[in-house]
């Protein structure tokens, strides 16, 4: 992911000859290091300024740190609670369970420069948190509740007032600025992999690690998706607000060689020998056919030795080759008849594009995501069931025997179709996608929103929500999206339903259907409820009020029941047993 965000970040510096600068935020990584892996993987460019918080403020003047204004009185205890230099640039303190709960930076010369507590409420406990800059005389410089609310003082600080367009390509990193606000910064939020624990159900619950981040996506001037269906998917789930746009990744053009100077039954795989890239998969696809197919494989990882083993119980030691790393392993796709894609998931495989430029007509799984926004079947490659060993198998003969011309006209049209995803394509589409996004976040801030539940209806199939909205007077005409929003508390379910508010003698009313199925994902857990609404294209979200009239409630919703927590909102909780 970090060779694709940096070349996208400087293809995008390069066309509108502006600065590219890189943030590493993690406070467990140092520049140097940082610095050296991109170098070691040939990922660092000569445009791009890399920068780290915790490096600038050991290296910062005292002046300039007086220049991080923090959001916390200064504790007379800090300057105690510091740890010892031990020579090295970082000290920590951890409890039993191998948890940080201190991590302090030092200068070269020994003294503390910034010191990370996350104990604060009791001693050797995770819970609250401070974090604390010191000058050169060991004096409190600053203070934070949290890492977060540092790095906001920290970015503010490195931005001013220079228009920025600040991109996140990690869910660490979108959790932070899914909430930063900043007059010159834009906010942008790429999303390269799937978010679904259940990769064939769109509507069911999300992975544990974008939980937070995908509750957060609103507050982004720009959500990237890199593929239509991985869109398509978080519309469905009403997760894909307004803000949500697909940009794919790029492909440079690539010499290729003539389709009859392409060697047909050779296949490459390139990818991480892991469970996810499903490489034995791929292994007895290639097994299965009756041509004369070859697969050189290229990449390491943890399931080297077991594909070998897969390799050798099969017998086919002698058509199916691990070829190990190479980082020129791109350079056989110019040779190869046929490139080989059997991963369970994907974001969008470059891996197919790569295949495609070079005149190679891919065979792949058609997974979530990538494949199907790229792969027209039987024209420019095949497209195959997933899991689907067998159809695998049929698609490299069916590809291998085919006549010449055949061969010709689908290798053509695989390198036409890669040429769709060319560095000026695509940065057209991210022109387009941020000024819309600037031209939302220019929107006066929304107005005051607030929701009551009006009535609940429920059978076996569906829950109607019936909502009264109340909005200031003449502000109904600035609402520009509604939907009802979901979270569970501790699972990582979250859902919306969009749908059209209408004004009837009652007031402005608010109906949503949700399947009943998609909250008893929850049924283990609390589920509270929202009602979000986008006033000039930026979202409010407001606490759903329960009914006034507190008798018609609790109502069952299958095995859970709708019920006004202590403040007044409404809440699904596991059905209480008599």
């Amino acid at each position: 992911m970090t060779k694709i965000m940096l070349a996208r970040t400087s293809m995008l510096a390069t066309a509108w000859k502006r600065r590219c600068r890189l943030f590493l935020l993690s406070p467990a990584e140092s520049l140097d290091v940082f610095k050296d892996r991109l170098s070691a993987g040939g990922h660092l460019t000569s445009e791009a300024e890399i920068r780290s918080p915790w490096e600038d403020v050991i290296t910062w003047t005292d002046r300039a740190l007086r220049s991080l204004v923090g959001d916390h009185l200064q504790d007379p205890r800090s300057v105690e609670d510091t740890l010892e230099f031990g020579g090295d640039r970082v000290a920590e303190r951890f409890n039993a369970k191998g948890k940080a709960l201190q991590t302090d930076h030092f200068r070269s010369d020994g003294t503390v420069a910034a010191s990370y507590r996350r104990d604060m409420k009791v001693r050797g406990e995770l819970g609250g948190a401070r974090l604390t800059l010191f000058d050169r005389r060991g004096r409190v410089s600053g203070e934070w509740r949290s890492a977060t609310s540092f790095y906001y003082s920290w970015l503010d600080e490195v931005i001013g007032r220079r228009p920025t367009y600040l991109f996140s390509d990690s869910h660490f990193a979108g959790g932070l600025l899914g909430k930063y606000r900043n007059p010159s910064a834009t906010t942008i939020q790429t999303i390269h992999s799937p978010h679904l624990q259940r990769r064939s159900d769109p509507l069911g619950p999300l992975t544990k690690n974008k939980i937070g981040l995908f509750k957060d996506l609103d507050g982004f001037d720009l959500v990237a998706t890199l593929t239509q269906r991985h869109l398509d998917d978080l519309t469905a789930a009403g997760i894909a607000g307004p803000n949500v746009s697909v940009v794919p990744n790029p492909q440079a053009p690539m010499e290729h060689l003539a389709p009859n100077q392409h060697e047909r039954a050779r296949g490459i795989t390139m990818a991480r020998l892991d469970k996810v890239k499903r490489l034995e998969h791929a292994i007895r696809a290639v097994a299965a056919t009756t041509s004369e197919a070859t697969l050189d494989i290229y990449g390491r990882g943890p399931e080297e030795d077991f594909l070998q083993g897969v390799i050798d119980e099969l017998g086919v030691g002698d058509r199916v080759r691990l070829r190990g790393f190479d980082k020129n392993a791109s350079h056989q796709l110019k040779t190869a008849g046929f490139s080989l894609l059997t991963s369970s998931a994907e974001g969008q495989p470059l891996a197919i594009l790569e295949s495609m430029a070079v005149g190679c007509p891919p065979v792949a799984y058609d997974m979530r995501y990538g494949p199907s926004d790229m792969i027209q079947n039987r024209v420019n490659g095949y497209l195959v069931p997933e899991r689907d060993v067998e159809a695998v198998a049929e698609a490299i003969d069916e590809l291998i025997r085919m006549d010449t011309d055949q061969y010709a006209a689908m290798s053509t049209a695989a390198v036409a179709r890669a040429s769709d995803y060319s560095p000026e394509t695509v940065t057209n589409r991210w022109a387009d996608a941020l000024t819309d996004a600037q031209s939302r976040r220019s929107k006066e801030n929304p107005a005051t929103v607030a929701a009551n539940l009006n009535s609940l209806q429920v059978d076996n199939e569906r829950v109607v929500f019936t909502i009264e909205v109340l909005l200031p007077p003449g502000e109904f005409e600035r609402v520009t999206a509604m939907a009802l929003t979901w979270m569970a508390r501790k699972q990582p379910i979250y859902g919306r339903v969009f749908a059209e508010p209408q004004m009837t003698p009652r007031g402005l009313m608010f109906a949503a259907e949700v399947a009943s199925k998609r909250l008893f994902e929850a049924s283990e857990d609390f589920t509270d409820f929202y009602l979000d609404v986008w006033v000039d294209g930026r979202r409010n979200r407001n606490r759903l009020a329960a009914p006034t009239d507190v008798s018609t409630l609790p109502i069952v919703v299958g095995d859970l029941e709708a019920y006004p927590t202590k403040y007044g909102s409404l809440s699904l909780r596991p059905l209480r047993g008599e």
